[in-house]
């Protein structure tokens, strides 16, 4: 398989995922400005606000980890399909969580599932790195993987916080995951 077709499989995945959570958006059940900032509707919009961005960036990681990829393997294929399928399952947890912001169970899945997700995003860039001729190259790919290894830790202090204060979670998760964009925009600008 071409690396070119792997990426557009991939670049589908991401695109349908964007759509579903955005489908299970609905519209405010009334036509007034309070409904809009309904405790209801509001929680809805921020779990999708925060679900597009989470998305937004593991597409951008997924693709700056598989740029890296020389040849496509049987086993690098299996990854990547074992990576994208817990970043397929961010519209049912974004949805649950949407629906009940201050439930435990709902938040502990949301929370788990981002960790998921770091967790195969950095296996996948462990593996791909061993493609990459250039030591430079592969060594600043591995200090990114490291760093991504700390995104891990809000979605174990959200799953604790889940069991006190079950909103807080995508609130910590969208605060952990913006500021690793923001650094990663600030770090390429040039």
């Amino acid at each position: 398989m071409s690396k070119s077709r792997l990426e557009a499989f991939s670049d589908g995945v991401f695109a349908i995922i964007i759509t579903i959570i955005v489908l299970e958006l609905s519209t405010p059940n009334q036509p007034t400005w309070s409904a809009i900032v309904s405790s209801g509707w509001i929680w809805k919009f921020m779990a999708y606000v925060i679900s597009f961005l989470l998305t937004a960036s593991f597409w951008i990681s997924h693709h700056n980890i598989i740029n890296s990829v020389r040849k496509v393997t049987t086993r690098l294929l299996w990854l990547i399909v074992l990576t994208i399928f817990p970043i397929s399952l961010i519209p049912v947890a974004t949805a649950w969580y949407g629906e009940f912001p201050t439930s435990v169970a709902p938040s502990v899945v949301y929370a788990v599932d981002y960790m998921l997700i770091i967790i195969m995003l950095y296996w996948l860039a462990s593996m791909t790195s061993r493609q990459i001729e250039d030591e430079k190259q592969r060594n600043a790919l591995k200090k990114i993987n490291d760093t991504r290894l700390i995104l891990i830790i809000p979605g174990l202090i959200s799953i604790v916080f889940a069991f006190i204060w079950p909103s807080v979670t995508a609130v910590m998760i969208a605060l952990f995951t913006g500021s690793w964009a923001i650094r990663a925009v600030i770090r390429n600008k040039g």
